[in-house]
């Protein structure tokens, strides 16, 4: 998924893997504290993050942004990423429950995809939030196990199996396209803002790339 971005980020100067832990604001602009990084200034900062993260990092800056972004609380999946040797013995190639398993696809049935027999299998939110903590290898195998029930296939031995967590996977919806103070320079954007799919984040970030450069440029410090 994050392919794109990675595509798009390579004439730029970007920093991977660094947890902001606070945000400082000067008459210059911001200065980034990071865990593991020099700080960084910024004119602008964009906060493009799920709900629950934006909120920490809003409280010192903007009150009423940290409290909408703890109003929209997101909800976590538990996901099977499977690769078999041979095609499982399935008709359809996807599954949804109320289950268990909320939805699962037969990934290498995808237009254009070769490679094994591949699929991707969710949990639904409520069991992703009630076995939240649990170890990987032990959610992989307890929801091979659901799916073979629901799908009614005996669960070969897989190429490979792998269990990854979401824990903020489907935002709530807080009802704004994007948040953006010229004053200040700071925005906020993400699907949480607008709805739980994809092209909500996509339409929020479209929105506050479009508020930021309508805004006029800010004025010089005095003195600088």
């Amino acid at each position: 998924m994050n392919a794109p971005i990675r595509a798009l980020a390579q004439p730029l100067d970007v920093v991977w893997g660094r947890r902001v832990e606070a945000m400082v604001q000067g008459e210059a602009g911001w200065t980034l504290i990071a865990d593991g990084a020099p700080p960084l200034a910024a004119d602008v900062v964009i906060l493009a993050m799920p709900a629950e993260q934006a909120a920490v990092l809003l409280d010192a800056h903007d009150a009423a942004g940290a409290s909408l972004a703890r109003a929209t609380r997101a909800q976590p999946c538990w996901t099977v990423m499977a690769a078999f040797f041979e095609p499982l013995p399935v008709a359809a190639d996807i599954f949804r429950s109320p289950g268990t398993i909320g939805w699962a696809a037969r990934n290498s049935a995808k237009p254009g995809r070769g490679g094994p027999e591949a699929w991707v299998i969710q949990a639904s939110p409520d069991w992703s939030a009630a076995h939240l903590e649990l170890p990987a290898e032990a959610v992989a195998d307890r929801l091979a196990g659901a799916f073979a029930d629901l799908a009614g296939v005996d669960w070969p031995a897989p190429l490979s199996l792998a269990a990854h967590r979401w824990r903020y996977a489907r935002s709530g919806a807080a009802g704004a396209q994007a948040l953006w103070s010229p004053e200040t320079g700071l925005g906020v954007c993400g699907d949480w803002l607008v709805g739980p799919r994809v092209e909500c984040a996509w339409l929020s970030g479209l929105a506050l790339a479009r508020a930021i450069a309508a805004a006029p440029a800010p004025a010089p410090v005095s003195g600088s």
